[in-house]
């Protein structure tokens, strides 16, 4: 049994933008400050959480009060979970402070949801609003709907509830005494994202009728029979990443050909600009309240360090407000986006990053980089190790294949079960391009890619040996008929499909990079990462594929290396400590250098150092 606490502690002094909260010793935190609605006559009031590795949750206010789940019993006792349940971050503050919400997580890992009426801060009173029912695990998100003309009670509470990639959404109306959620969106066919409220009129964006996302609103201030969705921003030929409703108007955020553009509407989504980017790269952000004149956006390239800058609302105007500092000179490297054909015709775009004084002999040292996979794009990113593989004069392509998220549900599907055979044929397409386009050979081209990604460089090298010189398969699904019996891995079979069915054994067998080697073929040389904890993708699909490959290489004398890298204490990728990342990346670059014959590093201007 746990509860959830208030702790009463010693006020910081007022509540501005120096005020800090210091991590106790001995506890790694992970915090996010968020600041609410500034209500008429009333001090702005900020909401900081942490959460450490006990799951601890701290939620700060003025009067500064910290409310946190613990097992002691100590202070007052505002909130008492249900057995074995635990509180997790998702947690919305009301704006005039008399309640909040709190999502708890059984251990079924589903999660309800409790109001808690705080009528001094100390005194409450539990409500439960939702519970998930059994054999459902759902994650909770709820947000508060502020009535724009009172500052009494909000109108609306809306909150979602995510099953895979679809949502349902509940609405209730707290004005009304003994309202309920009510269900408004529960087709679990697509998504739906709330993105801000004018009053009554709620706005979403959504996938539904629109596989690459558009805008929507509904008025809840109409009678039920008379609430129609009206379309706001409509579906274009680009991918709707995100809106924000702030300073009055509609940030949008999108994809075209995985890279970003910016634009700005009116709240009946009437265009109004585009915001324009230093060039081809990732941009986020672009939040803030409605009442807000500027907006902050994220901007990052392959060449480019993250930037910041500060968008001014009513003049329509951007300027640089703060950028990462690396001693390289960015104005010596190019990067150029490219489109391809895959072998059945379908065009793919690629990147290609190096420095600007490599002429294209065929002899380029080439690292092509893909993942293919669960609907995740590959946008373009800065990357220090990478920078260090560009200024030793080797070219970075990063291929956009079927299987991503670039161009929507269709391209994600076009990558899955019985097409993915798409996604290998994308990747090798790529490979076959940069040699006839004269960047380099197979003796001097070498692939990368992660988890599903490393299964990508399983099934490239395993199916065409003789057109790459190196491999480096990272934490990979490697056994695609054992893959759902370990940790989550059935929560993949949407994507790869299911080995108990007849139709896709015989897909997932024809590709599995395990299953495919072939004794005595040359394979590239190989450098296996992985980790003895990883919970995701757990090592065995590296051990045995290790294990294969060794045994199926050629014995040729001059047969390339096969080697396996496994870190102890750490897991699939995330929280690895930066050591740790030095090291593995000294070990891949040395790797690469010597399998691609990479001349020594030239002497001038491209070193590259972070601050």
């Amino acid at each position: 049994m746990g509860q959830l606490f208030t702790n009463a502690v010693q006020v910081l002094g007022s509540v501005g933008d120096n005020d800090v909260y210091t991590v106790p010793d001995t506890k790694t935190a992970i915090v996010n400050g968020v600041r609410r609605t500034e209500l008429a006559g009333n001090t702005p009031t900020y909401i900081i959480k942490l959460e450490d590795e006990s799951a601890n949750l701290f939620y700060l206010t003025p009067p500064i009060t910290v409310v946190a789940y613990s097992t002691a019993t100590v202070f007052d006792r505002p909130f008492t979970m249900g057995e074995k349940e635990k509180i997790v971050v998702n947690t919305t503050a009301a704006n005039e402070l008399d309640f909040f919400f709190a999502i708890l997580e059984n251990d079924r890992g589903s999660r309800n949801l409790y109001k808690n009426v705080m009528t001094d801060l100390t005194t409450t009173d539990s409500t439960t609003l939702y519970t998930v029912p059994d054999g459902k695990t759902a994650i909770l998100n709820s947000w508060r709907i502020t009535n724009t003309n009172a500052l009494a009670a909000a109108a609306s509470y809306v909150y979602a509830t995510n099953a895979a990639d679809t949502d349902f959404v509940m609405v209730q109306d707290l004005s009304r005494t003994g309202s309920t959620l009510e269900p408004l969106i529960d087709n679990f066919e697509d998504e739906w994202a709330f993105v801000g409220n004018q009053g009554g009129v709620l706005l979403f964006r959504t996938s539904n009728d629109a596989p690459l996302g558009r805008l929507v609103s509904i008025n809840m201030d109409a009678s039920s029979g008379d609430r129609t969705w009206q379309v706001i921003i409509p579906e274009s030929k680009d991918t709707l990443r995100g809106v924000s409703h702030v300073g009055g108007k509609l940030a949008a955020s999108w994809m075209h050909d995985a890279s970003s553009r910016l634009s700005v509407h009116d709240m009946s989504g009437r265009h109004l600009q585009n915001i324009t980017l230093p060039g081809i790269g990732a941009a986020s952000g672009l939040s803030g309240w409605p009442d807000d004149s500027e907006t902050f956006y994220s901007y990052t390239s392959y060449i480019s360090p993250p930037q910041i800058f500060r968008h001014d609302l009513a003049d329509e105007t951007s300027v640089l407000w703060l950028a990462a500092e690396v001693d390289f000179d960015p104005s010596l490297f190019t990067v150029k986006q490219v489109f391809y054909e895959s072998t059945d015709g379908t065009i793919i775009p690629m990147s290609i990053a190096h420095r600007k004084d490599l002429e294209r002999t065929g002899e380029l040292p080439t690292l092509l980089y893909g993942y293919g996979g669960f609907s995740i794009p590959l946008m373009p990113y800065f990357s220090a190790s990478r920078l260090a593989w560009m200024e030793l004069g080797g070219v970075l392509a990063v291929a956009n294949l079927r299987g991503g998220g670039e161009y929507g549900r269709a391209w994600h599907e076009a990558g899955t079960k019985l097409e993915k055979q798409n996604v290998f044929d994308d990747f090798i397409s790529a490979a076959e391009w940069l040699i006839r386009n004269g960047y380099t050979n197979p003796d001097k081209l070498a692939i990368q890619g992660g988890s599903n990604g490393g299964l990508l460089v399983g099934a490239a090298m395993s199916q065409r040996p003789d057109l790459f010189a190196a491999a480096l398969p990272a934490v990979g699904v490697m056994d695609m008929l054992r893959y759902p019996q370990f940790t989550i891995g059935r929560a993949w079979i949407p994507d790869f499909g299911d080995p108990d069915v007849p139709e896709e054994f015989a897909a997932l067998y024809a590709y599995s990079p395990y299953h495919n080697l072939k004794l005595g073929t040359t394979y590239p040389a190989t450098l296996i990462t992985t980790a003895d904890t990883d919970d995701r993708v757990v090592p065995g699909h590296s051990f045995k594929f290790a294990a294969a490959l060794q045994h199926a290489q050629s014995t040729d004398a001059e047969a390339p290396p096969v080697l396996i890298r496994i870190d102890r204490k750490a897991g699939h990728g995330a929280g690895k400590p930066t050591s740790m990342r030095i090291d593995e990346m000294a070990d891949i670059w040395a790797f690469l250098v010597d399998a691609l014959e990479v001349p020594p590093k030239p002497e001038g201007p491209h070193r590259a150092t972070a601050h």
